[in-house]
């Protein structure tokens, strides 16, 4: 994925480019680093709950009582 170009788009709320500097960092890593704290003090439930999808996907595993969406 190209992180740097989705975001210098610029078009995205404030809770969408967290969500992307956060995919950016969880899977590119290095120029993509982020304060999880910050980050996610501004965040609504539905942001924080993809958020927390895509770091359980990185890792490939689950969170405890996570639900199965398949």
């Amino acid at each position: 994925m190209y992180f740097d170009q989705i975001l210098a788009n610029g078009t995205f709320s404030t809770q969408e480019r967290h969500l992307l500097t956060a995919a950016a960092s969880i899977w590119r890593g290095r120029g993509y680093e982020v304060d999880l704290g910050a980050m996610t003090h501004g965040m609504d439930d539905r942001f924080l709950s993809a958020l927390l999808s895509a770091m359980r996907s990185a890792r490939g595993g689950s969170l405890p009582g996570e639900r199965s969406f398949t």
